[in-house]
């Protein structure tokens, strides 16, 4: 019984022992309380009054509570006066006290402001318990000097363009706050005061980055890349000029997933996740089918959506994705740049871009972009001319209300090239070789582009957006050669076949898009209402015949078409009038959760025409498309 109970008292003495170690300032009776206890233990006299664990004073846990604390009249130090001392770096509060070595100071930054918290001490001074001073130092607003409560003083400080640079130090004086603004007195000197202004030359630019935050492409609307649920990739200006590209079909070289293919003539297709696609957009609207690309003076960026577009875009030509070229628009600076390239074959380019306000207010801006590329090549007989002129201006007609037009020209002297055919004694003979007659294989492209966009802002969530575009192009096909057949006869020579005449293109849009901002609960939404109108016509009447096969060896030319004189060739009209009603809605679920959300219909009424016999082909087509 004796061992039990000497164990039981000794668990009690542990448990007492945790129990004071807790404050920094105990209670005297509970202390006398503990005493009793031992003693109580020693003469083994019962414990009755055990306190309970509510009863033992708890360590603060923020600095307030820390110090709202009670502390003992004697232990508070009294700051009995301030003084402020200019020094040549800043200035000196010096916070007077026989024992400022007893002083702890909790320092925090916030802005321009600069905030010492001082525990356990208390102003003192004869004229009251405050301290301030305006304006004491070149580069110092403020300073104030206050008892926080009952047991601390705040010390503020405050910069007047950035937060002031602070050391701390004792001495015999008291506590000295040492301060340093941004810019010193020295610094701010005048050339009235005996020093010469000094001049400082910048030279050079800001580094450029490939990184480009916004994309339209996916949503119709600029939308953070990060928050499109879709794999858009985006090819800035900086990467056009770094690389020196002048096509606009080699800029696809950037873009994983596409592929550039040579269709129609020169025209170029591209090869998007495995799906051909002969066409592309500009702007947001389709573009030419079939023509040359053109120049790349004119394209502030290209964006590539890979994967199904036809929710906002519409079929056909969406299956594996869309690339869409964005073209440059007026500045609100000035910006005048002139350039001229010299190449290999004959190569020689200029081109010029010139932007900037047109009215004291920019209410009106322009800008101008125009380029000439004369070039030979590697291949025989081939010479290319190219020219574009692209003017755009830019009115703000109200704070809310914006008319952008642009105007897309193009002039292209061209060579199509068939190249070698496709048979291994094609590697037997110079690549420079062309099978095409010289001289008579140059065609010609005129194109003309007409676009506006009008914009107006209901107000900071609601807008309406109605853009037009006409593009018409006309091609004359140049006694076009091509082979027929993919074999050799047995004289080394390849069947010819030559292709001339005329093709005229027209391709209309009107787009009406309503773009609305709203929540519903905790969920955000960046809906978008459109209605597209689409008209293309294409017709051509090719002419075709046979000339004599040419010998891939020792080519003799100077042909001409035999008794197979020109007939019909690939001839026709085609046409189709769609409209299109899209809904899209782009769900913020959580910052780092988004939901794209959307669903298009389309209705299509096409027609083809055959020139020989002059039947009208027609069909109407309903399709939808989520």
């Amino acid at each position: 019984m004796e061992q039990q109970k000497l164990s039981i008292l000794m668990c009690l003495t542990a448990a007492v022992s945790v129990f004071v170690t807790f404050p920094a300032y105990g209670d005297v009776e509970k202390v006398n309380t503990v005493q009793w206890k031992k003693e109580a233990i020693n003469s083994e006299v019962p414990i009755t009054n055990i306190p309970q664990l509510s009863d033992i004073p708890r360590p603060p846990t923020s600095v307030k509570d820390w110090l709202a604390q009670e502390v003992p009249q004697n232990q508070v130090t009294q700051v009995t006066g301030v003084r402020l001392n200019s020094t040549a770096s800043g200035l000196e509060v010096i916070l007077e006290t026989p024992t400022s070595n007893q002083l702890q100071t909790t320092i925090k930054n916030e802005g321009n402001t600069l905030s010492a918290v001082i525990p356990n001490a208390q102003l003192r001074l004869p004229s009251g318990n405050s301290f301030r001073a305006d304006n004491p130092r070149d580069g110092i607003t403020e300073v104030m000097i206050v008892n926080q409560n009952a047991n601390s003083i705040l010390v503020t400080v405050k910069g007047s363009t950035s937060l002031p640079k602070v050391e701390l130090f004792d001495s015999n004086q008291g506590l000295i706050f040492a301060l340093t603004p941004t810019a010193s007195s020295s610094q701010q000197q005048t050339p009235n005061q005996g020093q010469k202004p000094i001049e400082l030359l910048v030279t050079g630019k800001p580094e450029d980055s490939y990184k480009v935050p916004n994309a339209s492409t996916g949503t119709k609307f600029s939308v953070p890349l990060r928050d499109i649920p879709l794999s858009v990739q985006v090819i800035p200006r900086q990467v056009i000029e770094d690389r020196q590209v002048v096509r606009q079909d080699d800029i696809t070289d950037n873009v994983s997933g596409v592929q550039k293919v040579i269709g129609y003539g020169t025209a170029s297709a591209y090869i998007i996740r495995g799906f051909a696609d002969f066409g592309y957009f500009r702007d947001g609207f389709r573009g030419p089918v079939g023509l040359t690309p053109g120049d790349t003076a004119n394209i502030e960026s290209i964006e590539v959506l890979k994967g199904p577009a036809s929710v906002l875009y519409g079929s056909g030509y969406t299956e594996g994705g869309l690339l869409n070229v964005l073209t440059k628009k007026p500045l609100d600076t000035p910006f005048y740049n002139a350039s001229f390239i010299a190449g290999s074959y004959d190569y020689y380019r200029s081109s010029l871009d010139f932007t900037g306000p047109l009215t004291s207010n920019n209410a009106l801006l322009y800008r101008l972009n125009a380029s000439y590329e004369n070039s030979g090549s590697y291949r025989d007989f081939i010479n290319n001319q190219n020219f574009d002129l692209a003017p755009a201006f830019t009115w703000r007609i109200d704070k809310k209300t914006t008319l952008v037009t642009q105007v897309e020209y193009q002039h292209s002297d061209f060579v199509f090239d068939s190249g070698l055919p496709l048979v291994p004694q094609s590697l037997q003979i110079p690549i420079s070789r062309s099978l095409a007659e010289p001289g008579a294989n140059t065609s010609h492209l005129d194109s003309t582009s007409v676009t506006y966009t009008l914009e107006h802002k209901f107000s900071d969530n609601w807008s309406f957006k109605q853009g037009f575009n006409a593009l018409l192009a006309n091609l004359d096909l140049g006694s076009y050669t091509y082979f027929y057949s993919p074999t050799l006869n047995a004289d080394g020579t390849v069947n010819r076949l030559i292709l001339k005449g005329p093709e005229q293109s027209e391709n209309y849009t009107l787009t009406n898009e309503l773009f609305g901002k709203f929540s519903t609960g905790s969920f955000n939404h960046n809906v978008l209402i459109g209605v597209e109108l689409y008209r293309r016509e294409l017709s051509n009447n090719f002419l075709g015949a046979l000339i004599a096969p040419i010998n891939i060896f020792n080519p003799v030319y100077g042909a001409q078409p035999g008794s197979f004189s020109y007939q019909l060739g690939l001839t026709g009209q085609h046409g189709a009038d769609d409209l299109g009603i899209y809904v899209q809605d782009l769900v913020e679920i959580l910052p780092n959760l988004k939901l794209l959300v959307g669903g298009r219909f389309d209705s299509s009424n096409s027609s083809a025409k055959d020139a020989p016999d002059g039947n009208l082909i027609g069909c109407d087509s309903f399709r939808k498309t989520v």
